[in-house]
């Protein structure tokens, strides 16, 4: 059977990775989809720490929100769509991310209920 290239293949590694069916390539692809996005959510979820007391934490909590949401729906979606083996590899290999990304969200907007800074930012 051939192998197949694709441009997903290797981003994430060190050389270009071959695929012995269009499933595992379809499937590296999404993961690295979920990879983007979870990188995303969590700098914009620091960008809304960074701007906590100011005029843009209103707008940039909305954008990390909204980042966290598209993330954790991506994955969601990809797990209802795989076989239950597959399903649980990603889990075992994604699922401590994504539980990480709701609690980084989390801890923002507790902040945000308690009005307190951000660890370390108070300024003495």
């Amino acid at each position: 059977m051939p192998r197949l290239l694709h441009p997903c293949a290797g981003v994430f590694g060190s050389a270009c990775r071959s695929f012995s069916n269009q499933s595992d390539l379809d499937l590296n692809c999404k993961l690295q989809d979920i990879d983007e996005l979870f990188v995303e959510a969590r700098e914009l979820l620091s960008d809304a720490l960074d701007s906590f007391g100011t005029t843009y934490f209103e707008d940039d909590l909305d954008d990390a929100r909204e980042m966290v949401d598209k993330c954790l729906t991506t994955y969601t979606a990809l797990l209802a769509e795989l076989p239950e083996e597959q399903r649980n590899a990603v889990k075992r290999g994604m699922g401590m991310k994504m539980e990480q990304l709701k609690q980084e969200l989390q801890s923002v907007l507790e902040m945000l209920t308690q009005d307190k800074e951000p660890e370390g930012r108070k300024e003495d």
